[in-house]
């Protein structure tokens, strides 16, 4: 049910997505208008981002009785490509969607929703297990 509602949501967010309003203009001409300084800060954060997604997955490969966490992140990935094969325009593929490192192509940004998804995907499984030894049981 869960899963259902969400996938509503983000249809009809995308169908309504407006263009940019005043402020999100007014905070990208401020951050334009101060070079350099955002620059390396965002795409240290891009990298650690999908570093770190790539660490979970890899994470579940290896670690034993991790089947099912695989599994949901697999399918979440599929899901996320799914979608933005859906939304995808004329003149351009989902792969290169997900791997360009500029501005993205198409909105959501197809690298951020595979990393985004695979990260929320794999937070249940991880934080139940690491739980017990937060409250020291």
């Amino acid at each position: 049910m869960l899963l259902l509602l969400s996938l509503a949501t983000l249809a009809l967010t995308t169908l309504t997505a407006p263009g940019a309003s005043e402020l999100e203009a007014t905070g990208a001409s401020l951050v334009a208008a101060i070079p350099g300084l955002f620059g390396w800060f965002w795409e240290l954060a891009d990298v650690l981002l999908i570093a770190w997604a790539v660490a979970l997955v890899v994470a579940s490969m290896v670690a034993r009785h991790r089947g099912r966490l695989l599994r949901d992140q697999i399918v979440a990935l599929a899901l996320v490509l799914g979608g933005a094969a859906l939304l995808v325009s004329e003149g351009t593929s989902v792969w290169h969607a997900a791997t360009t490192t500029g501005p993205p192509l198409l909105y959501p940004a197809v690298r951020l929703a595979l990393a985004a998804t695979v990260i929320t995907s794999s937070s249940p499984h991880w934080g139940a297990r690491f739980a017990g030894s937060a409250t020291g049981s």
